[in-house]
């Protein structure tokens, strides 16, 4: 994937094409990211919910433009050779990364649904009560970056394999985040808000994970 001449950008109707049917799949693959995000960012204390939150799509946002903008392809090789063997069983990078994000769906799927009973019950938020804040604040960052970075190869991957020119599947990812980022407000309203809607989310999102990977 390389750079392109900018007349060739401007002008050329392929380019500007590839960017539209990108930015749709883009935001779908990260639609669920965000989701996640929010759902993350309610393990914080009410006040530092909102920061929480942008700083996990910063760096959702980030860790999808950084191997763009160096024209790597080593996404794609991560993903189709072999990275670990155990006894006659050969894990490429994509099984490896299958394992990480089912493992961290699954574990998301527990707190939406425990977050989900508390609120149903009108028990008060733990994240309010001061103990052990700042263990638990290292823990959430952990998740929402590891979380990053399992949905961000997948994204630089689909990106690689459909745009050929680096302009184009960055447009793409600007494009897409500049729609999600209006949607994560609303988003982390309805998981702080409404258990029932946020575990259906999560459940349905847990689904299309699997999917997504198969």
């Amino acid at each position: 994937m390389g750079w392109m001449n900018p007349m060739e950008w401007i002008g050329g109707p392929q380019a500007w094409f590839g960017v539209l049917g990108l930015t749709m799949i883009e935001i779908l693959v990260g639609l669920a990211n965000v989701v996640f995000i929010a759902i993350l960012a309610n393990e914080f204390p009410a006040a530092q919910r909102n920061r929480a939150r942008l700083f996990g799509l910063g760096v959702m946002l980030l860790m999808r433009l950084w191997p763009l903008a160096q024209g790597l392809d080593w996404p794609v090789k991560f993903l189709n050779r072999s990275q670990l063997s155990v006894g006659p069983y050969e894990y490429t990078g994509q099984h490896l990364l299958l394992m990480a994000g089912s493992v961290l769906v699954l574990s998301l799927l527990f707190q939406g649904a425990r977050s989900g009973w508390r609120i149903w019950k009108g028990a008060p938020d733990p994240a309010d009560s001061g103990g052990g804040a700042g263990l638990r604040a290292v823990l959430v960052l952990f998740q929402i970056l590891a979380l990053n970075a399992v949905f961000a190869a997948r994204s630089v991957v689909t990106a690689s394999a459909m745009a050929s020119r680096v302009e184009v599947a960055m447009a793409a990812m600007l494009a897409a985040f500049w729609f999600l980022l209006r949607l994560s407000r609303p988003l982390a309203r309805v998981a702080g808000t409404s258990p029932w809607q946020m575990t259906a989310w999560t459940a349905l999102l847990v689904f299309a994970n699997r999917m997504d990977w198969a």
